[in-house]
């Protein structure tokens, strides 16, 4: 797949009072030209203009930054394309959900379960159901590679659909959950943390083929530091037991 993708987009964000403070919105309007030179035979190649609305409502009590041990996150973010509103020739919406939290589990606060939970979901109004693949989703790695969702112990971009010829082409469902528990060695002057890990997720081409309890699972553990002047290092080792379901190897 090789494409070619320029835009530009605008944002304003407002802190709500109601229902309390730690709600907020945050509202984005983009345009973006997607170039798809190669189509990798899975995707139509030419050139499509994109215009579209979103809108992420959340609220957050979580306050440290860096090993936070309280709180919460919930957000919600909606994206419409197109459709009967926009113009443009990419048609679709796409929600993401997603849900976090810190639960002390020492009363030192060092000890700290950190549990979450992700569902997205993308949808075609076009006739031919098209839709650009930098608005499927994939799943694998590190979660660094643009619009992949982390799973560690596979290889970037292994979970999902494939083509004829095994290259990953995206999924318009994922679901993801996690469990981490983190100790923190030290604060001050480096901050640093230990965990160990269990997740699960999975990437299918549309609501149908849906199953939440097909997931691809792995444990694992690593370890976060501070650097000054680089900011947050991380290093995880991750076993995945479905590897060879997802890709023919050994976990």
């Amino acid at each position: 797949l090789e494409q070619k993708e320029t835009g530009a987009s605008v944002n304003i964000g407002k802190r709500f009072k109601f229902p309390d403070d730690y709600f907020r919105g945050d509202w984005t309007a983009k345009f973006q030209r997607t170039n798809v030179i190669n189509g990798d035979e899975i995707y139509q190649e030419g050139i499509r203009n994109q215009f579209s609305i979103q809108q992420i409502i959340s609220r957050s009590s979580v306050f440290e930054p860096i090993f936070p041990t309280t709180g919460t996150k919930v957000a919600n973010s909606t994206e419409l394309s197109g459709g009967p509103f926009l113009p443009g020739q990419v048609d679709f919406i796409k929600n993401i959900f997603s849900a976090e939290a810190y639960t002390p589990l020492s009363l030192n606060r060092k000890l700290v379960l950190y549990s979450n939970f992700q569902f997205s979901f993308v949808n075609s109004f076009a006739k031919d159901k098209y839709l650009p693949p930098n608005e499927t989703f994939y799943m694998g790695g590190n979660g660094l590679t643009y619009n992949t969702i982390a799973l560690r112990g596979y290889e970037d971009r292994s979970i999902g659909p494939v083509n004829r010829t095994g290259n990953p082409v995206g999924g318009r469902v994922a679901v993801k959950y996690g469990l981490e528990i983190r100790y923190s060695l030290s604060q001050d002057p480096l901050p640093i943390f230990v965990l160990m890990f269990g997740e699960a997720g999975n990437v299918w081409t549309d609501i149908s083929k849906t199953d939440p309890f097909d997931l691809r699972r792995s444990i694992g553990f690593g370890t976060r530091l501070i650097l000054p002047a680089v900011g947050l290092v991380g290093f995880d080792f991750g076993y995945g037991f479905d590897r060879r379901i997802v890709d023919n190897q050994s976990p």
